[in-house]
């Protein structure tokens, strides 16, 4: 699908799309990203039987705003690393390798399944992405933005990924309901915004929350996997 056809689909399902939308991306990169989940989706599992008929609303849509927002909010240039955490198949993350300024972008899952169908998908493209199977807890490495969504609940999101931060990071969560005020001072972190997306009030509550690492996390922190998973 090339990019005026995925506009079309877009625009025909009566969602709407700012100036500053149209202009961020590369929308023969996103119509082909769209057809890469539409015919890959029975094989790598990425959406349920009620979403796969939805998938443009549901996941290209969605994904898109908060990419915008992300994107606005940091802001993202092409020296910035993002890190998509539990990426699967590459949502939202793979829409930072859409705009057409890329930022330095890391996709991570612990899993194969679904993101090695994307690295496969990505090698006849020609911006580098660095793809890791790795658990969050276990990477080594550090990232100016992360982003979050539909990982494990808040805050525990963020304590698998504190680590992964100098001071000055930013961690950017794509929630359903808004959460209740939490201290997140324990894992070095404040919140700079909580915000509701009008274009996505068609799906249900959907948050958008923006938090920024001011300090090292307290030294118990992150705790070990199991304890965390207890938790939750």
């Amino acid at each position: 699908m090339n990019g005026v056809e995925m506009l079309a689909a877009i625009r025909g399902r009566g969602l709407d799309l700012s100036d500053r939308v149209i202009g961020r991306f590369d929308w023969d990169a996103v119509g082909g990203f769209y057809e890469f989940l539409r015919d890959q989706n029975e094989r790598g599992g990425f959406f349920s039987k009620g979403d796969s008929a939805k998938i443009v609303e549901r996941h290209v849509y969605e994904c898109l705003i908060f990419v915008d927002y992300v994107a606005s909010a940091a802001p993202v240039s092409r020296e910035t690393t993002i890190c998509d955490a539990g990426t699967g198949p590459g949502l939202p993350g793979y829409f930072f390798a859409c705009m057409n300024d890329r930022p330095r972008l890391t996709l991570v899952d612990s899993s194969r399944r679904r993101l090695g169908l994307l690295e496969v998908y990505h090698e006849s493209r020609t911006h580098p992405i660095e793809f890791r199977y790795e658990r969050l807890e276990e990477l080594k490495a550090l990232f100016d933005v992360i982003t979050l969504r539909a990982l494990i609940p808040f805050p525990q999101a963020l304590e698998v990924v504190t680590a992964l931060q100098r001071v000055g990071g930013q961690v950017f969560l794509s929630l359903g309901r808004e959460p209740p005020p939490t201290s997140l001072a324990h894992l070095g972190y404040v919140s700079r915004e909580t915000f509701l997306p009008p274009e996505l009030a068609f799906l249900g509550a959907r948050t958008f929350m923006h938090v920024a690492k001011t300090k090292k996390q307290d030294s118990l922190y992150p705790r070990p996997w199991k304890t965390i998973q207890q938790e939750i």
